[in-house]
């Protein structure tokens, strides 16, 4: 069964010898109708045997596409070959239409070739009666696609090289089967397009066809394709494999590295953005590592590897002569690059074999046999790829650390990676599989445009980012918000104005990722902008509470008799809250009786917000998200609803509030004797300052201080009593803990003035008061019980905080240090790390902030954790084995998931849903917000630091050296009082004529000619200098250190 046309002429189309040509050699002669429009087709088949689409029975759908664009309609020029795809008829539904078929996801396709269309001058001239359906894909065509009625489209050529226009006729109704469906034959004419290429897709049924399409090319990939997950699975497990979190340097955006857990001091380095393959900063990753013939050398072990091969400087060793010298006659050398005497021959003979050539993505295992020299060859090719694709996204290489890369290069060539000790190696790799994508999706940056359609509208724009880790962005127009396009479009050109985006597509074919349009920030520049990259780069997202969440508020705060039964009644009580001047969610309150004998009942009580927030409802679930309160200078990102917070959780005074107590009763010694913990009800008397309370310990009159603030005034000298009591307890419990063995290690806060612009006026140091100390150590003592409850009861799903031993390599950096100025330092434990610190502070106390910041940078932050899941729960710094969060709800989480494991295991809740896979998910949601809040939080101090400085000009502070880098004469900086450490490339300061770097007795120096007036300095470890502290021209929030010329005295501002 098969349509047949008439015609009633037959135009001839004159090839290029004149005579007519074969129509049926010819597809569009297949296709194609050549008579005229008020002529049409007739069918000639039995109308009962069609299907319903007007179709014969068991019709089987093709699609041909050619592979090349058509040119003018009278050109000679000839067609490539095409390809024609027959869908399977048993591959799709018995009820598809053909149409949708060839669009059908499990269509199966077979490929043949057809000949070369010869001679273009057998194209029809007239509209054709069957022509093609303009949405057509490579795969199908959508019929009822929101753009419209597929379009009939025949193209005709003005003449030229290539058609300027090309225009589309209508389809006659006349031409159609009967039971054509509707929707294909409503076609309507279209205007002039701006193309000179059709690009159709045939239906093809015996004797009637629409013209083909010309095929999609496969886009050639940028990234290699990700593992699948079996393969994945299997690699990890045998070892082929490693999983860990990718970071990537701010700095230089080409180097990143991921942390393997577990696993001490081997970080993987992946290198340039095709081996990250896709992967954002942030995310879980699974990495392939790379043979040893393929790794790095440490950038940091410069100098250790040059202590240990016994090199006084980096001039003994500037050629490949050098180095072979150094290894012939060097024994220390010899021994520790563990050469035999095999291959000492072999470089005093220089031979050396360079005809390696592997794939650098997939190196094989070396081989036993082959000569190192080999793998140093490797390792070079490999790196000079890598520098030339990155070349365009890497920082540059400054000259002086080329000084010692170039002497690390020739010991490599000479020596080989085998043979160089894996302690001065780095591990590399490449991310083959995305585990988990934790890393921020948004990102906020400059618009910059691409060029305009003749429509007027932009096709696509770029996102170029703030943050230098994220990659540009493409947003094509559909993706831009129906009611930003005309803002989009009327700003073009102004590069002020900052944008929000949102990854969402990023495939191997895409050099860049697609993103999403959200809304504009606004201008660069300000505290709002500002404040909106600080979140975008760091994950911290601020939404409205939705509908269902407000709803959830209106539960009532009134504690009706029922429930006062079942809590013990401390409204009686002399209790109250001691915070910072400006907080408002006051989530703790404590009390203090005497019993006689020196025995006293202390009160610690913490807002009952699990009772206000039940399991799984929307507000839960929302806080779960969110992990944390975010606290920036100039904004607060609440974990919870305001209005949920001030109506019934927050402890203020005057009004009862639900709590969880902890009830201890202690010596004055600091002693404790019993403790429990139960449900309670309290009513606050007062809300101090720590200000306040400091100066009720000082000694001041309580009606000097607390007039005004106590309510009712009768509770002024009971006040004042319990800070007193309070204090002495604390303190003597602090004593209990430093000779039990705590790590303290305390760092400068600032606190900043701001006026109406929100623009920082003052910056002063935040004052660590003994009545800061008194609530720290109330705080400790009922996390410590809480923890140990928990734990005793619960051991397969409580939620603990542990804190990991600080890495082994920087601690003994820090004690290397220290024994170079004569400063025993002993790292064992962190009792003996805390007994040193007190020796070095007690002979020097001005060496206190920088004793704290090289004691501070080893270690590692402490983590939440599944006590049924992590077996290790020493908390290191406290000397504790069992330590938790519960004082503060309102503003974690984590704390809100302890005090439901505490009231279940008093009898007041069931567990439900808390399994030990379940908390364990919470503990890594809680670990991961509370980083980004810290994160965050410290950039926020860095921001308005920045802005203070910027308004009242660069800062002359007193600083210390405390590292020296002979192979890029660089120093590290601390400024003690900002807390700020920065290294500075010393031959890069302005006003320095030239830098040597010399070493005596293992210890560095370096020899500073300054130009103005010949001044010489030397730098080394201890050394006082002057540093000046500025900001960065186009960055504020980029704090920058250098060196103040000895002598000179610019004016100090002071903070």
């Amino acid at each position: 069964m098969a349509f047949s046309t008439t015609r009633s002429k037959t135009k001839k189309s004159a090839g290029a010898n004149g005579k007519e040509n074969d129509a049926q050699s010819s597809v569009m002669q297949q296709l194609l109708d050549h008579s005229s429009e008020s002529e049409h087709c007739q069918p000639s088949v039995n109308l009962e045997s069609l299907d319903e689409y007007g179709f014969p029975q068991g019709t089987v759908v093709q699609a041909y596409q050619y592979s090349s664009p058509r040119h003018h309609i009278d050109s000679d020029a000839s067609y490539d070959e095409t390809k024609k795809l027959t869908i399977c008829p048993d591959s799709v539904p018995s009820g598809i239409s053909p149409f949708d078929a060839v669009n059908y996801p499990q269509a199966k396709l077979s490929t043949t070739n057809r000949p070369n269309l010869q001679n273009d001058q057998n194209l029809p001239r007239a509209p054709p009666q069957y022509a093609t359906l303009s949405n057509a894909t490579s795969r199908g065509f959508y019929p009822s696609s929101s753009r419209g009625t597929p379009q009939a489209s025949y193209s005709r050529g003005n003449g030229g090289p290539s058609p300027r226009g090309i225009k589309q006729y209508s389809l006659s109704n006349k031409a159609l089967p009967p039971k054509f469906p509707s929707q294909y034959s409503r076609l309507s004419p279209q205007s002039q397009l701006g193309c000179d290429t059709v690009s159709p897709l045939a239906v093809n049924v015996p004797k009637m066809q629409t013209p083909p399409a010309p095929a999609r090319r496969t886009p050639k990939p940028c990234f290699e394709a990700y593992v699948g997950v079996e393969r994945k699975d299997a690699g990890l497990k045998v070892g082929l494999f490693e999983q860990g979190q990718l970071v990537i340097s701010p700095k230089s955006p080409d180097q990143a590295y991921v942390r393997v857990p577990g696993k001490l001091n081997e970080d993987i380095n992946i290198s340039g953005a095709k081996h990250r393959n896709r992967a954002l900063n942030g995310d879980i990753v699974v990495v392939e590592v790379f043979p040893k013939s393929l790794w790095k050398i440490r950038p940091d072990c410069v100098e250790t590897v040059q202590a240990e091969l016994g090199i006084e400087s980096l001039g003994d060793c500037k050629s490949k002569d050098d180095i072979q010298r150094l290894i012939v006659t060097n024994k220390k050398a010899t021994e520790v690059l563990n050469i035999d005497a095999i291959e000492i021959d072999a470089l005093k003979s220089g031979s050396s074999d360079d005809s390696a050539d592997w794939e650098p993505c997939t190196p094989p295992a070396p081989s036993t046999s082959q000569d190192t020299k080999v793998f140093a060859t490797v390792l070079k090719k490999e790196n000079e790829k890598n520098v030339q694709k990155n070349a365009k996204k890497s920082t540059p290489r400054k000259p002086a650390q080329k000084q010692g890369e170039k002497w690390m290069d020739i010991l490599v060539e000479n020596v080989g990676l085998e043979n160089i000790p894996e302690k001065w190696l780095q591990k590399t790799g490449k991310v083959v599989f995305i585990a988990e994508m934790k890393g921020p999706r948004k990102v906020v940056g400059n618009l910059i445009y691409s060029s305009e359609t003749r429509t007027g509208e932009v096709p696509r724009i770029m996102v170029k980012p703030c943050d230098a880790r994220m990659p540009l962005v493409w947003i094509p127009h559909r993706a831009i918000p129906p009611e930003m396009k005309s803002d989009v479009l009327a700003q073009k050109g102004r590069k002020d104005l900052l944008y929000l985006a949102e990854i969402v597509e990023w495939r191997d074919y895409q050099y860049d990722p697609y993103a999403k349009l959200i809304r504009c920030i606004g201008t660069s520049g300000n505290i709002d902008s500002f404040t909106a990259i600080m979140m975008t780069e760091n994950g911290v997202e601020e939404e409205d509470f939705s509908a269902k969440i407000t709803k959830e508020l209106i539960r009532s705060n009134r504690i009706v008799s029922c429930e006062k039964e079942q809590r013990t009644d401390f409204r009686n009580n002399c209790v109250f809250t001691i915070d910072p001047p400006d907080a408002k969610d006051l989530d703790d309150a404590v009390s203090c009786e005497r019993l006689g004998n020196g025995v006293y009942r202390v009160g610690v009580h913490i807002s009952d917000v699990s009772y206000v927030i039940p399991e799984g409802c929307e507000l839960d679930k929302y806080a779960a998200e969110r992990g944390t309160t975010v606290y920036m200078i100039n904004k607060v990102v609440h974990m919870l609803p305001p209005k949920l917070i001030e109506a019934t959780c927050s402890l203020d005074p005057g009004v009862d509030r639900r709590t969880l107590s902890a009830i201890f009763t202690m010596t004055e010694e600091g002693d404790m004797l019993d403790y429990q913990v139960v449900r309670g009800v309290i009513r606050s008397c007062a809300k101090l300052s720590y200000r306040q309370a400091q100066d009720i310990i000082d000694g001041k009159e309580a009606a000097q201080v607390l007039d005004g603030v106590v309510a009712p005034r009768a509770m002024m000298e009971s006040v004042k009593d319990t800070i007193t009591d309070l204090h002495a307890i604390t303190q003597a419990m602090r004593a209990l803990r430093s000779e039990k063995g705590c790590l303290r290690i305390d760092q400068p806060e600032f606190y900043f003035q701001l006026d109406e612009a929100r623009m920082p006026t003052t910056m002063q140091v935040r004052e660590h008061w003994q009545s800061c100390q008194l609530i720290e150590e109330l705080a400790l003592l009922t996390n410590q019980i809480t923890a140990k409850m928990i734990f005793d009861r619960c051991p397969e799903v409580a939620l603990l905080r542990r804190h990991p031993e600080p890495l082994d390599s920087a601690m003994q950096s820090m004690q290397k240090l220290c024994t170079l100025e004569s400063m025993p330092m002993s790292i064992e434990c962190a009792k003996s790390i805390q007994n040193s610190m007190s020796e070095i502070v007690q002979k020097r106390p001005d060496l206190l902030p920088v004793i704290s910041y090289l004691c501070a940078k080893p270690m590692k932050l402490a983590e939440y954790c599944c006590t049924g899941a992590q077996s290790d729960t020493w908390h290191y710094a406290l000397g504790v084995e069992h330590y938790t969060h519960m004082t503060s709800p309102i503003r974690r989480y984590a704390d809100i998931i302890v005090h439901r494991l505490l009231s279940a295991l008093l009898g007041y809740t069931k567990l439900n849903s808390l399994t030990m896979e379940r908390v364990q998910d919470i503990a890594g949601v809680c670990n991961e917000r509370k980083y980004a809040a810290k994160r965050c939080q410290e950039a926020s101090n860095t921001l308005y630091m920045g802005l203070y400085i910027s308004r009242h000009g660069p800062l002359v502070e007193d600083g210390v050296v405390v590292a020296v880098y002979g192979a890029s004469l660089s120093v590290d900086i601390l400024v003690p009082r900002l807390a700020v450490a920065q290294r500075v490339f010393v031959r890069k300061v302005p006003g320095v004529e030239r830098v040597t770097h010399r070493v005596v007795d293992q210890r560095h120096f370096l020899d500073v000619v300054w130009k103005r007036g010949n001044v010489k300095q030397t730098l080394t470890v201890w050394k006082d200098v002057k540093a000046v502290v500025s900001v960065a021209f186009e960055e504020v929030r980029n704090i920058k250190l250098s060196l103040q010329q000895p002598g000179v005295k610019p004016p100090q501002v002071p903070l």
